[in-house]
């Protein structure tokens, strides 16, 4: 998070942050005040400003809307201090920027004049985020800049990586870490109480969609697995065994699973493998999943012991050159409601591409399914 803000006519502005990126305080020596947020079920619904030096609290009412972005400011005696006039994007009518939480609740800088989404700075009036999204799924999946799929009316941005309808529907972003072990970008990482397993396409890390599914892996904390065309257990066992060390360092903890192509095979392989253990996986997302043997003409079943999967999968014309493999849907007799979601017979989809389609048009499906 930016903790301060240093300039030399204003002086140091301190900032102090949630553990979900929501803004808590704000130290001013410019303006010899310091500030504190008050929050009522996730809608922000007060502040109490005090100088750097005494105690004499003076309290004000904010009032939000369904955006979550404080419109309203009312003393204490329900007279109005200021009204908050946003354009759709953020930008301000009348070109007054106010420091503090803003557009959707996020901070504003007002020295720069744009709103600080923790992962990304994003400016009101171009519309756009200043850095590409850190999660997107490839240069030519969608735009890395665009904010809330270019529809502010519907979705906002939690944190500069995912949109979402508007704040009280909003999928909480979690850091996910897993447990001593080696995760997808090949660092250690620490003990958590949920796991995502990631079961990759066969052949090389930039062949088919794997980069993009190594991306989406990477901004999960997934533990990558590398699967091979040609079938074999030597995924699945590992993953399976890490799986029994995860467990057994916590008893309460959530298994999640993920794979594309003969990934997609092992990643369902995975999750019976756990049901014979008697264990629950939470979710599974699956890439046009196909095995050695029947590749798009088979059906996979699941063995009842996952709460909830997404299956994405597409039966398009055979291609030698980016649809060599034809993906198979999937049976969850777990869920009432059908986990497939075919493009079969949308154009443009293909093996090489549908985890990069998926993510562009389902990524909230996706996160959901994973636990976010």
């Amino acid at each position: 998070h930016r903790v301060a803000t240093l300039t030399p006519a204003w002086g140091t502005r301190y900032q102090v942050y949630s553990r979900s990126g929501d803004l808590l305080y704000i130290e001013d020596s410019g303006n010899n005040q310091r500030t504190e947020f008050f929050q009522l079920g996730g809608t922000l619904v007060a502040e109490r400003t005090r100088p750097l030096v005494g105690e004499t609290p003076v309290v004000s009412y904010l009032h939000s809307d369904h955006r979550g972005t404080p419109s309203v400011k009312t003393d204490s005696n329900s007279a109005v201090n200021y009204r908050s006039r946003l354009m759709p994007y953020g930008a301000p009518y009348d070109g007054i920027w106010r420091e503090g939480p803003g557009f959707t609740k996020h901070a504003t800088d007002e020295v720069v004049q744009l709103s600080y989404m923790q992962q990304r700075y994003y400016d009101p009036v171009s519309m756009r985020f200043l850095s590409p999204d850190p999660i997107a799924a490839g240069p030519d999946s969608f735009n890395v800049y665009a904010y809330a799929n270019n529809n502010p009316y519907t979705f906002v941005d939690p944190d500069g990586r995912l949109s979402c309808k508007t704040a009280s529907n909003c999928f909480p972003i979690k850091t996910i870490s897993i447990n001593p072990g080696k995760n997808s970008s090949g660092s250690l990482a620490t003990q958590s109480a949920q796991m995502v397993f990631a079961f990759d396409g066969a052949g090389s890390d930039d062949g088919s969609d794997n980069p993009a599914f190594h991306k989406l892996a990477g901004a999960l904390g997934a533990e990558l697995h590398d699967s091979g065309a040609m079938g074999g257990n030597k995924a699945v066992d590992a993953a399976t065994s890490s799986a029994d060390s995860f467990l057994g360092n916590n008893p309460n903890g959530q298994i999640y699973a993920m794979g594309y192509s003969a990934g997609g095979a092992d990643a369902i392989s995975f999750t019976n493998a756990l049901a014979a253990r008697g264990v629950t996986v939470a979710g599974l997302v699956t890439f046009d999943p196909h095995s050695s043997g029947s590749i798009g003409l088979t059906t996979f079943y699941l063995a009842g012991n996952v709460a909830h999967s997404v299956n994405f999968y597409q039966q398009n014309k055979w291609n030698l050159a980016y649809n060599t493999f034809r993906g198979s849907p999937v049976s969850n007799w777990a869920m009432a409601s059908n986990p497939n979601i075919s493009f079969t017979g949308i154009n443009g989809v293909n093996h090489s591409g549908i985890v990069s389609y998926a993510i562009k048009n389902y990524r909230p499906e996706i996160y959901r399914a994973l636990g976010y």
